[in-house]
Parts: structure tokens; sequence; C-alpha cells
């Protein structure tokens, strides 16, 4: 009997519950992200190039009919011929070497020349010299370092060579004073011409 006691008693033995085991909670696994669908690029247009735009030429401007008057008639001014105040013809020898003498020595420009010879007032006592001036222009035409300050010292000057005056003196004279003139305005192109102007006095 006792035995049977002691084997209910072990029946009657309850066994211990086990302690609910709580399970995790699932883990969320996170949403695939989706990836941005490619964006297309929009192609280029191909720019179109603006025309120029057209230039507007401007319209003649209207031409206006010129009327022709009449021609009035010439009116005859009577002009007044200046007293030759020591022009060509009265240009004394005296003044004609001065001048030369300066503008050969570069105390004159050749530009002057004409001026300088109208305003002088020297006189003459006479042409005698003449022939000096003949052959020293013609040294200063063929070798102008020959010339040196004869000029200058002109009335010491002893003739080298033979000059004959053919024409009048004082014609001689208002060629020379030409020829000087034109020599200063360039209107001879070589020394021959000049010299034939000066043999042929």
């Amino acid at each position: 009997m006792a035995e049977e006691n002691v084997s209910m008693e072990v029946n009657e033995v309850e066994e211990p519950e086990p302690a609910p085991v709580e399970e995790p909670e699932p883990v969320e696994e996170p949403e695939p992200v989706e990836e941005p669908e490619p964006v297309e690029e929009p192609e280029a247009e191909p720019v179109e190039e603006p025309e120029p735009a057209p230039v507007e030429e401007p319209e003649p401007a209207p031409v206006e009919e010129t009327v022709e008057e009449p021609e009035a008639e010439p009116v005859e001014e009577t002009v007044e011929e200046p007293e030759p105040t020591q022009g060509s013809d009265n240009i004394s020898l005296a003044s004609l070497v001065d001048v030369l003498s300066k503008w050969t020595s570069g105390k004159l420009k050749r530009t002057y020349v004409a001026d300088y010879l109208n305003e002088s007032k020297l006189e003459d006592n006479s042409l005698d010299d003449l022939e000096k001036l003949i052959e020293l222009f013609k040294i200063w035409v063929t070798d102008q370092s020959k010339l040196e300050n004869k000029l200058s010292k002109f009335g010491d000057y002893k003739l080298e060579s033979e000059i004959i005056i053919n024409g009048n003196r004082e014609e001689v004279l208002k060629q020379l004073v030409e020829l000087s003139i034109d020599c200063s305005n360039r209107r001879y192109n070589n020394k021959e011409q000049i010299l034939n102007i000066l043999n042929n006095l």
C-alpha cells in the first residue's frame, strides 16, 4: 500500500509548465528601393542661326532739277597794272649780285629769291661788271664748290676768261634776272640748259 501511495504521489507531482518562450518579432526587411528610371535627355535640337537681316539701302534722295539761270555777261574789270617797282626791268646789277650771294651761301632760301629781288633798292653806277656776273654764274652752275664767297667779294673779283656781251647790257641784265628767278623755281632740268642761255647773252 505504501508503494501505491508513493506511486500515486509520484503520479500526482505536476511537471512544471515550461515558461512560454517569446518568439522574437519578425524583423521587417526594408522595402527594396526603387531605382529611378533613367531620364531620357532630350535630343538637342539644331539651333537655327538667324538669317542676317537684310540691309536696307537708303533710297537715293530725290534729285531736284536745277533750273539753269541765264549766264550773266561777264563784266570786264579794268585791272590796273602795278607800276614796276624794281621788277625784272628795274632790278639793278647790285641787287642781283646781293641776292645771288645770299642764296649761294645759304643765307637765303631759293623760294625767296624773287621777293628779295623785287624788294631790293640797290642802284647801279654802271653795268661794266656784267661780264663778272655771267662768269660767276657759269662757275656756280658747273661747280658750286669753286664759287666760294666770290659773289660776296664781287667788286674785287677778276675775270678768268673773256666774256663778250653781244646784246644791249640792260637787256642782258634783265635776262640774268629772269634766269635767276627761273633757277630758284627749278624750271630747268639740267645745267646744260642754263649754260646755253649764259653763252648766248
